[in-house]
């Protein structure tokens, strides 16, 4: 396939004579198709033959063909069968114009090729990236500077010196998959290349020097671009994508200054080496010492979603770090590319998932990396991805610019929104939450930083339900519905059917929310039976029948604490509900709205542990909760679900910053808001959460509601108004750095140990 994408690139862009490839497959293969394979396979070996060296009485049309080398086309292989059909799409594809095509995006064509491979690359986490993304990620740390170089050089020597500079120069991509980075890479350094040598023309015409031959073109070359890919097929798509990308080039430098410049044969080659870039040794891949840059798009994949090879390979690269397996796999290139370019300066640049930005993969990854001399260039904060292949990959990115020495300058991109056009800001300092500010980390604390009501987390029920196929094959399908259904939880259809078989049961049924309940007006009960006598509990036999497969589960479970808790089977696993209204808060919610919806709930409602609460009535904390200056800091420091918000106490919650010694005018400003905001909820006649909080339908009288309650809490903070989200969370930043200046420089020396979880209530 490589061969044949090359040979149609080539019959359109002057490597062969125009149109030869698809006139020899034409008139020299029968309609049939029988003998396209056997033509295939001696073109190939024609293009493999120095001229000089092939038969003396070869066919006219494949003596035209010019000899390309004897590394595209040196295997031999069986030629693929060809019917009428095949050879008719063949020269259906031969008669496209391929030269209106860019090599750049030659990944993204062959993902469409390779549709039985697909769910493979998903697997590996592999996403084909947009030229858009890719100079994201390699314009400031590779083109950008060279640029500035190119426009400060006004003398023929300065110019030349530039020139020889990038002739020298290489590239690695240790994730480079189809090429496209390195394609795009090799593109504008040869476009500067020809910069050059158009403004050393334009000096030597202004003094009547003779100008140069297009010979000094020969500069860069496509065997400074290496890679490592861990799929075969996308290393050949990589190297022929390079070889074309050179002739692209060659072909616009010939265009522009009326002088053939074709490198044929090809006597340099890509290095792209099929391996695991994470098993093996970069240095016997990449010379260091000529390494101008190491970019790339590393695969996207979360600790859930790890195969075992996978871990394996992240427990090789980070070792005894503590905490490694919390990390998403993109982040083992990092430790591997920092320990590469140990000493050495070498600026890198990933495009990565935003994960590594928030939540408890900072406090993990980056003190030991900072400690260790990384030290942040460049970032894109969040921003949507897009790609060219079809099917476009529902991730929020970021894109790290980082190396082993300070930079001379910081440079943040900034996104309104995450499909907005990035807006680009100079700043003192680009922590690891890609906001300028000092290089704190937000960790776990167990109350909260600031004077509030302590959040808590919901009641758990705790069925203790055996999963399916634990019980597939040695119990009846009627029991294993029942030991796997939630018998503490009710549907609006099973409560009523409870109720109308046993009365009685209606005093012990209470409505219940979690997120799903509490955002999408799912109407929930369950059987909250809190001070239930053993006599009550027996007049129920339907309700007995459900608290009995509780007990069986419970007493069946792995954990201790859990087969303790068949002693009282009736009740909850773990019981938080106050007795008094509570703020609650949905632990996951999408990233499509700009709040997390809480609310103001009775105690006469169950909260689960699908929701945090804080126990209070007070509407100052509910308003400043429900605010755009909480939700900034939401957005930079709370874990994700994917990409969905996973709101926690001990992260969020517990290290926010609160106003400072708000007057009480100023409260009572924001709780007054707050109730205006919960009326003009009520006003929208029963619509759900959900409904109420979709960013692109959200009611005008709730937008107005929630801007009155931002300037009401943004007082308490300041006098002068926020003018970004970017501002707020660097404020925020500033005031978590006050409160906490103590301990921070602790997290560098010793290096936090990451807790570990207790599975009974999750972050």
């Amino acid at each position: 396939m490589v061969r044949l994408m090359f040979c149609m690139f080539a019959d359109w862009t002057g490597l062969f004579p125009r149109g030869l490839f698809r006139q020899v497959i034409e008139t020299k293969t029968d309609e049939s198709g029988v003998d396209v394979g056997p033509m295939i396979q001696q073109v190939f070996s024609v293009l493999d033959t120095p001229e000089k060296k092939r038969q003396k009485n070869l066919d006219e049309d494949l003596a035209s063909f010019r000899y390309v080398n004897g590394l595209l086309f040196k295997d031999r292989f069986d030629p693929p069968a060809f019917d009428k059909a095949a050879r008719h799409t063949l020269l259906k594809c031969l008669a496209f114009d391929w030269s209106a095509v860019s090599p750049a995006i030659f990944g993204s064509m062959f993902q469409m090729v390779m549709e039985e491979e697909q769910g493979k690359r998903r697997k590996i986490g592999a996403h084909y990236t947009s030229e858009k993304n890719i100079l994201k990620c390699i314009g400031p740390l590779l083109i950008d500077p060279l640029r500035e170089d190119f426009g400060k050089a006004t003398t023929e020597r300065a110019l030349k010196a530039l020139f020889s500079k990038i002739a020298d120069m290489a590239v690695l991509d240790p994730a480079c998959g189809c090429g496209n980075f390195l394609v795009i890479a090799y593109r504008e350094l040869r476009q500067i290349e020809i910069d050059i040598y158009r403004k050393l023309q334009q000096m030597r015409k202004r003094t009547s020097e003779q100008l140069l031959s297009v010979v000094f073109m020969q500069g860069l070359n496509v065997d400074q671009m290496y890679g490592i890919e861990v799929e075969e097929f996308p290393c050949r798509v990589a190297e022929t994508a390079l070889y074309l990308i050179d002739h692209v080039m060659n072909m616009k430098a010939s265009e522009e200054f009326g002088e053939d410049f074709i490198r044929l044969p090809l006597k340099e080659a890509p290095h792209i080496t099929h391996g695991n870039a994470l098993r093996t040794d970069w240095a016997r891949i990449a010379p260091l010492d000529k390494l101008a840059a190491i970019v790339g798009n590393p695969p996207f994949i979360g600790k859930k979603a790890r195969s075992k090879e996978q871990a394996e390979d992240m427990d090789l690269v980070f070792g005894d770090w503590d905490g490694h397996a919390e990390l998403d796999y993109v982040t083992a290139w990092y430790k591997k590319a920092a320990d590469f370019i140990k000493d050495r300066d070498v600026p890198v640049s990933f495009v990565s998932t935003n994960s590594i930005t928030q939540g408890e993969q900072v406090s993990i990854l980056w003190p030991r990396l900072i400690r260790a001399g990384l030290r942040f260039h460049f970032a894109h904060r969040t921003f949507q991805w897009s790609n060219d292949a079809p099917g476009e990959a529902s991730v929020y990115c970021v894109v790290i610019g980082w190396s082993l020495h300070e930079p001379a300058k910081r440079l943040l991109f900034d996104y309104e929104n995450p499909k907005a056009e990035p807006q680009l800001r100079d700043v003192k300092n680009i922590n690891p939450y890609l906001v300028d500010a000092g290089d704190l980390f937000v960790t776990a604390r167990r109350t909260p930083l600031c004077s509030v009501t302590a959040i808590i987390f919901g009641s758990m029920p705790n069925h203790a339900a055996p999963k399916r196929k634990e019980l597939e094959g040695k119990v009846n399908e009627d029991e294993i519905v029942r030991r796997t259904s939630d018998q503490l939880l009710l549907s609006k259809e099973e409560k009523d059917s409870l109720i109308e078989a046993e009365p009685s049961a209606a005093k012990w049924i209470r409505p219940f929310i979690g997120s799903d309940e509490f955002i999408n007006g799912r109407e929930r009960w369950c059987l909250w039976m809190v001070g239930i006598s053993p006599g009550e509990l027996r007049a129920m036999p339907e309700v007995m029948k459900r608290i009995q497969v509780v007990k069986q589960n419970r007493a069946a479970s792995n954990r201790e604490a859990t087969r303790k808790l068949a002693e009282t089977p009736w009740l909850f696993g773990e019981i938080r509900q106050p007795d008094k209204p509570f703020i609650v808060i949905p632990r996951h919610s999408s990233e499509n709205r700009q709040f997390i919806p809480m609310g103001m709930v009775g105690p006469d409602i169950i909260a689960g542990d699908a929701c945090v609460f804080v126990p209070s009535d007070d509407l100052y904390i509910f308003g400043v909760l429900q605010s755009t200056m909480h939700m900034a800091w939401v957005r930079v420091v709370c874990g994700r679900i994917k990409s969905d918000y996973r709101y926690s106490n001990e992260i969020v919650y517990n290290n926010f910053p609160w106003p400072q010694a708000p007057t009480d005018k100023q409260q009572a400003a924001v709780r007054a808001a707050a109730r205006a905001l919960l009326d003009a909820r009520v006003a929208q006649n029963g619509q759900t959460l959900a409904a109420l909080y979709d960013a692109d339908v959200m009611p005008e009288a709730i937008r107005k509601a929630h801007a009155a309650l931002d300037k009401a809490v943004d007082a308490c903070y300041r006098t002068q108004p926020f003018d970004t989200e970017l501002g707020r969370v660097c404020f925020l930043f500033e005031q978590y750095a006050e409160l906490t200046a103590a301990g921070q420089m602790d997290l560098f020396d010793p290096v936090p140990k990451a807790r570990k979880r207790k599975s009974r209530v999750g972050e």
